[in-house]
């Protein structure tokens, strides 16, 4: 197992992507590992996911907002 949590967030730029970066870097902790993985919405589209029992609705949209 790589990791316990698992964030996501979505940065329309490179801008916003060093300014949260550069927010990480400050507030990484002392002890652990924070991986950041950068993908294109085409690469996060095309994700799978591979699920047992059903839990939820699905969200298999590719548009920057969803109301729900």
């Amino acid at each position: 197992m790589l990791q316990e949590s698992v964030y996501c967030k979505l940065l329309l730029d490179k801008t916003a992507y060093d300014g949260t970066r550069a927010r990480l870097e400050r507030m990484k902790p002392k002890k652990g590992n924070v991986i950041l993985l950068t993908v294109t919405e085409r690469q996060f589209a095309s994700a799978e996911y591979l699920v047992g029992e059903y839990c939820g609705r699905d969200l298999a949209v590719t548009d920057r907002v969803v109301i729900l």
